[in-house]
């Protein structure tokens, strides 16, 4: 079965939003799910996130599948430069500016590094997969 990330957005936890059931689903159907905390204030950038991360890169193949929340997507999109993965679902996420000050400043050094320049956010849907023959049938 497949590794299985679920990433949480800026300030976010494993135990709020649907975060514990989707684990909870996932694992009934035999998946191995990981759902880390990452660095909140002033260890939440990239370079943190990227450091936090690396205790769990034995478990990322190219079989796992990562579900990111929010700013999570654009944390997403740069582990899949170098980790290619069966799937990768952005769940509200953005990879640019929300105009939103208080926001924008912190999450700067995930979307900057996702699209430089980019002037606003957009939603979107990412999939990536390794394996032709997937199905969302199988997960």
């Amino acid at each position: 079965m497949a590794s299985i990330f679920i990433f949480h957005g800026i300030d976010g936890s494993p135990e709020e939003n649907w975060f514990p059931w989707m684990k909870s689903e996932l694992e009934k159907r035999g998946h191995s799910v990981i759902v880390p905390q990452f660095p909140h204030g002033k260890g939440h950038n990239l370079a943190t996130w990227l450091e936090h991360f690396s205790k769990y890169e034995k478990d990322l193949t190219d079989d796992s599948i990562l579900i990111g929340h929010s700013m999570a997507g654009a944390f997403m999109l740069t582990l899949l430069e170098t980790h290619p993965v069966r799937a990768c679902f952005l769940v509200a996420g953005f990879i640019g500016p929300l105009g939103l000050k208080v926001f924008d400043e912190r999450n700067a050094s995930f979307t900057e590094k996702v699209l430089p320049g980019r002037k606003s956010a957009t939603t979107v849907l990412i999939l990536k997969f390794a394996k032709a023959t997937t199905t969302p049938t199988s997960l």
